[in-house]
């Protein structure tokens, strides 16, 4: 712990002041990497929706072309 020549009460609300700024910085980052999550899940579920279509019209063509 550094002192750097003030009265120990001023050094812990400086480190007090900085943990409340540093938490502070990270529920923001939070926050962005919920709504990045939300935004990737959207897409997942389009993909997938896209993916299983493509797969019931190959299957649709494959029955076409066996008969």
């Amino acid at each position: 712990m550094s002192n750097d020549g003030g009265q120990p009460s001023d050094v812990l609300e400086g480190q007090w002041k900085s943990q409340v700024d540093e938490l502070a910085k990270m529920e923001k980052i939070h926050d962005q990497y919920i709504v990045k999550l939300k935004e990737l899940t959207a897409l997942q579920e389009s993909c997938q929706k896209a993916v299983k279509h493509q797969n019931y019209l190959m299957g649709n063509l494959r029955e076409l072309i066996s008969k």
